[in-house]
């Protein structure tokens, strides 16, 4: 039996390939692919994390596959963007032992990712410490964080816990895919046409909204609290807010780029054998737009409870 790992990584459609997945999960049990409920979770984001904490052993994980596969099974997939900071090689080797293991990876970009993630953290936070900072301070503490996004590093990691040419790899850009659910299904076998329709929606807000609500700091609210905010962010009239999600100065986008420069190159010329690993970067027209500490404070965040109150 294959076990297919997917890599991720964050913000190149892993969340809509994980909603395809489990929308379909009994269709896609009867055609041999077996997308299994660990611990009765729906997903398995949470696996990596578990395992460093013991919360899960690899005996756990086995068993509910094995519980669950029948005669027809012939693939399973395990779908969570962390697999890369599970500590303990030893889970890959003893998965490779009984398994045929594979995996796929999808990069981005890394200004675009960062950018992207740096959005999404300040409008969803689980760590305290980039909940509430500036774009300048996010970009000047990150890296310790994401050791991975040297991607060399990364694959090295990964095809020594599945083994050489069993990592299927692409890049969301013009010059791979723009589609990750539709080349995920096709890397594993799995016709679109069986599937259920899934809808998943993680928009980013504009970089004024979004340095409004980081004045705010979402970490200590709970999730429903965390949505009115939003809401009421969505519902404010910002005459300044261009729309544009952008957070990043071209000066920092050039300064991120050169910092993965050489590591790009090494996996563009190792696995797609071409010079540049994805298409060069264009100039942005505008910068970000942010707002001054009076104008939050003395204007928007006044208007924002007004609205929360009248709701």
């Amino acid at each position: 039996m294959k076990i297919i790992l997917h890599y991720g990584i964050h913000r190149t459609g892993s969340t809509s390939i994980q909603e395809c997945l489990s929308n379909s999960h009994n269709i896609l049990k009867s055609h041999g692919y077996l997308y299994p409920r660990v611990r009765g979770m729906n997903g398995h984001v949470r696996l990596p994390w578990m395992l460093n904490s013991g919360q899960i052993t690899f005996e756990d994980i086995v068993k509910d596959i094995e519980s669950q596969a029948n005669a027809l099974t012939h693939t399973v997939i395990l779908s969570a963007e962390d697999w890369c900071l599970v500590k303990n090689d030893s889970f890959f080797d003893r998965l490779g032992a009984e398994y045929d293991l594979e995996a796929i990876l999808y990069l981005k970009r890394q200004d675009l990712w960062l950018e992207s993630w740096y959005n999404q953290h300040v409008k969803w936070p689980w760590e305290k410490r980039f909940s509430s900072a500036t774009p300048q301070e996010f970009l000047s503490d990150y890296k310790d964080d994401f050791w991975w996004m040297s991607y060399d590093k990364l694959i090295e990691k990964i095809e020594r816990n599945v083994g050489n040419g069993r990592l299927h790899i692409d890049v969301v850009d013009p010059l791979g895919t723009s589609d990750t659910v539709e080349d995920f299904l096709k890397c594993v076998g799995i016709e679109p046409l069986w599937m259920n329709s899934y809808k998943n929606e993680n928009t980013s807000l504009s970089s004024a909204k979004l340095d409004l609500l980081r004045r705010i700091d979402l970490y200590e609210l709970s999730a429903p609290e965390r949505v009115k905010m939003l809401d009421a962010i969505n519902a404010l009239d910002m005459p300044e807010d261009n729309g544009r999600k952008e957070v990043f100065s071209n000066e920092q986008l050039i300064d991120i780029s050169q910092s993965y420069e050489n590591s790009n190159a090494l996996v563009a010329k190792k696995y797609f054998s071409r010079d540049r690993l994805f298409s060069p970067r264009g100039e942005r027209s505008a910068e970000p737009v942010f707002l001054s500490d009076e104008v939050a404070y003395k204007r928007y965040i006044p208007e924002l409870l007004k609205i929360l109150v009248a709701r």
